[in-house]
């Protein structure tokens, strides 16, 4: 198999995973650590399209850096789909 099946690959299955973690549960296994959740600014669950939208955004370029500029240091994968990541009490 070549390297770029591998990487196309291992792309989907990031999207997946993400997608269905957060559509189901609202986190991945890392927010059940943290105990924290994704939500919508009402604070309500994120619908389908939020979390797909979320989830590519992650695969922007420079996403890491979309913490420096204004925007209260929210990231374009939280920005763009309208969501937040709260605590989860």
């Amino acid at each position: 198999m070549s390297e770029n099946n591998l990487n196309l690959i291992a792309a989907v299955l990031y999207l997946f995973y993400h997608v269905i973690m957060e559509a189901s549960f609202g986190k991945t296994v890392g927010k059940f650590v943290t105990k924290t959740k994704v939500v919508t600014l009402e604070r309500g669950r994120p619908s389908l399209l939020q979390v797909i939208g979320r989830s590519f955004a992650r695969c922007i370029p420079f996403d890491s850096f979309s913490f420096f500029g204004g925007n209260g240091a929210i990231g374009w994968h939280d920005s763009l789909p309208k969501t937040r990541v709260i605590d989860d009490k």
